[in-house]
């Protein structure tokens, strides 16, 4: 009989610690840092590449370098800190959104000379903050559809036709 309430303590203790660890980690998921990038293209930044990044954490977050890959390949990597145009976008707020106005230039492209192929391929955003941590964020776009965006075109092909 003593057999048996051992293993009991001995499962109640473990079903403790288990507990414990589960409220533990519960209660510090929502402090992460969380951290989402996406390009957009618009008439309201004159063509530019602009980066939104959004801090979806309860933390703030600042941005130290950002790195931008198309098709497997790395087209830029830009420093928060040496760009001064980026300086005030480097502190990010508990969810706010910043709209980082990116230079074509900073962007090195290599769309080849098929510029009419349509398959899509992965435009990956690496954002690094200060403490090291790294968020991805992906988006597809074909060569056609990415040489439309960065030449202003695409908005204008409704009123071509």
């Amino acid at each position: 009989m003593e057999q048996y309430l051992l293993i009991l303590d001995t499962l109640t203790a473990f079903g403790t610690v288990g507990a414990t660890i589960v409220a533990l980690w519960l209660g510090l998921r929502d402090n992460k840092q969380k951290i989402v990038g996406l390009f957009v293209w618009s008439a309201t930044t004159n063509y530019q590449p602009t980066l939104l990044i959004q801090n979806t954490g309860k933390r703030v977050v600042v941005i130290e370098s950002v790195e931008v890959f198309y098709d497997r390949k790395s087209i830029a990597h830009i420093n928060f800190f040496e760009k001064n145009s980026l300086r005030n976008f480097t502190i990010i707020e508990a969810n706010q959104v910043v709209q980082c106005p990116i230079n074509s230039d900073w962007l090195k492209f290599n769309l080849g000379k098929n510029l009419e192929d349509e398959k899509r391929r992965t435009l990956k955003i690496k954002i690094k903050t200060q403490r090291f941590f790294r968020y991805t964020t992906t988006q597809k776009y074909s060569h056609y559809d990415l040489t439309h965006l960065l030449f202003g075109e695409g908005l204008f092909e409704s009123e071509k036709g």
